[in-house]
């Protein structure tokens, strides 16, 4: 599973954030459900894949403009026709 181990990094850019300068939550739910499914992808060897749920998403500090963010994910699980994508979010 290692092979769809998968690493991008988004800067933190002033459109990306509210009124205190910290990015907006959503836009890192993006990023999140993007990274995860180019690592389904990656995976599966297909060019389709569809977020059908997210466990949890715990923000335990903001990201301020100028912040570089590292999103890492990797598949955790596999089914018959479903993964589990573990993704972390580091800035």
């Amino acid at each position: 599973m290692s092979q769809s181990r998968t690493i991008i990094s988004k800067l933190v850019l002033p459109p990306d954030t509210n009124h205190m300068q910290t990015i907006f939550g959503g836009k890192v739910l993006a990023y999140i459900d993007e990274i995860a499914a180019i690592t389904a992808m990656k995976h599966s060897n297909k060019a389709a894949a569809v977020t059908a749920s997210i466990d949890s998403v715990d923000f335990l500090s903001s990201a301020k403009v100028g912040d570089v963010l590292e999103l890492e994910a990797v598949v955790s699980s596999t089914g018959r026709t479903s993964m589990e994508v573990f993704v972390s979010v580091h800035s």
